[in-house]
């Protein structure tokens, strides 16, 4: 929205931080290193988080059928993406069954569609989604079980940052799983007299 409607998007925060490999011409010794395979230890944490992705990104009709076919399925996959996917959250029974539950009766293949689409949008034209620089005051909030966090000098790269927390818990369902953390973010970012309506900046910390 940001970046296809400038005019009427003022500012964005975000909790999952995307970018596309570094340029070959504006980094060349961080492409470099892309290339040779050489991950940090946040990039290793990241491809092992994102495993998954594949089978939902080719088969998700096929992952879909066997997931709806079961209902003991679509619960052994959601435990073990919910508890993965967070950092030691207590997940109740209730609140897996309710969270399993939107899926399976919304069909879980609809769900995983949009893998497909947007790898679809970006091998067609990268730029078309996370190459372009955003130049709205961009707020991150980095949670240290997101599934993707990428660095922070290529998401400086891809966007106008102005405001960067780190936090020491939480992780891809933030809102759910550290709600206030995330509202305090949030807010302090939109204050009036931070870097959307107002002239300051908000720690990059």
């Amino acid at each position: 929205m940001a970046l296809n409607h400038s005019d009427a998007v003022r500012a964005i925060h975000i909790n999952m931080l995307l970018a596309l490999p570094p340029d070959e011409h504006k980094s060349p010794e961080k492409y470099a290193r892309y290339r040779r395979n050489e991950y940090s230890e946040q990039g290793i944490r990241n491809l092992e988080r994102t495993h998954w992705f594949a089978t939902e990104e080719t088969k998700p009709v096929t992952l879909g059928y066997a997931l709806h076919d079961s209902p003991v399925a679509i619960l052994a996959w959601f435990v073990g993406k919910l508890n993965a996917w967070t950092d030691e959250y207590p997940w109740t029974p209730d609140e897996i069954i309710h969270w399993a539950l939107i899926h399976y009766q919304g069909s879980p293949s609809a769900a995983m569609q949009i893998y497909k689409e947007a790898s679809a949008v970006l091998n067609a034209n990268p730029d078309s989604m996370l190459g372009q620089c955003i130049c709205q005051p961009v707020g991150a909030s980095v949670f240290p079980k997101e599934l993707w966090i990428a660095p922070r000098d290529r998401v400086e790269e891809a966007c106008n940052a102005q405001f960067w927390r780190h936090h020491r818990g939480g992780g891809h369902f933030a809102a759910w799983e550290c709600p206030q953390a995330l509202v305090n973010d949030v807010a302090e970012f939109y204050r009036k007299d931070g870097p959307v309506f107002g002239s300051g900046k908000s720690p990059m910390t």
